[in-house]
C-alpha cells in the first residue's frame, strides 16, 4: 500500500488555472516529472526493476509511466517470470501471478517516493479497428472485461491512472484519483 500523499486536480473555484495541475492532498503543488517505462512490468525482473526505479528516484523523477498489458506482444510473450497477464487472452481471467509482479514493482516505486502513472492497456488490445496487434479474447465482452483491468489500475496501488491509450481515438488522458 502506498504511503505517498494522494494527488488531486487543483480545483479552486474562479481561478483561471482551475483544473490544470496536480496538488497533494495537503494542497501542495505536485511537479510531474515522468519517465516512460511502458515495458517495465513485462520485460524486467524485480532486480532490474529495482535498479531502474532506484536510478530514476535518485535523478529526481516523480512519476514512472508504465502499462499493465504491454504493447510489444504483451498478451502472448510471458514476462521475465514466465507469466502472461491474462489466461487465454481473456480480460475476465487475469493471471494473478503476473499481477503480483506488477504490484511488487508499484510498491517498490512507491517506497522510493515514485508515483506510477499506470495505463491499463493500449487501445489496440481492445479495439480491433485500432491495429492488427493481438487482441484480448472476444470470448468475453471487451468493454466490460477490460473495465475490470482499468478498475484494478485505480486501486490503492496506483494513485495516477491513465484512462486510455492510443488507438481508441483519444490519446493520453491522465486522471488523478482523489
Amino acid at each position: 500500500m502506498s504511503t505517498l500523499p494522494k494527488l488531486r486536480v487543483w480545483d479552486e473555484a474562479g481561478h483561471p488555472c482551475r483544473g490544470r495541475y496536480l496538488v497533494t492532498e495537503r494542497g501542495e503543488p505536485f511537479f510531474y516529472l515522468g519517465d516512460t517505462a511502458w515495458e517495465l512490468f513485462h520485460r524486467l525482473t524485480r532486480e532490474e526493476a529495482d535498479l531502474y526505479l532506484t536510478d530514476r528516484a535518485a535523478k529526481g523523477f516523480t512519476v514512472i509511466q508504465a502499462v499493465a498489458l504491454a504493447e510489444l506482444d504483451g498478451l502472448n510473450t510471458p514476462n521475465a517470470y514466465g507469466d502472461t497477464p491474462l489466461h487465454r487472452n481473456d480480460p475476465a481471467q487475469p493471471n494473478e501471478a503476473y499481477f503480483r509482479h506488477v504490484d511488487w514493482v508499484i510498491d517498490r516505486a512507491n517506497a522510493l517516493g515514485l508515483y506510477v502513472g499506470l495505463l491499463p492497456t493500449w487501445g489496440d488490445k481492445v479495439n480491433q479497428s485500432a491495429s492488427s496487434a493481438p487482441q484480448a479474447s472476444a470470448s468475453s465482452p471487451r468493454p466490460q472485461a477490460t473495465r475490470r483491468i482499468g478498475c484494478w489500475c485505480w486501486s490503492a496501488h496506483a494513485p495516477l491512472s491513465h484512462a486510455v491509450g492510443e488507438g481508441l481515438g483519444v490519446r493520453g488522458i491522465t486522471s488523478a484519483r482523489a
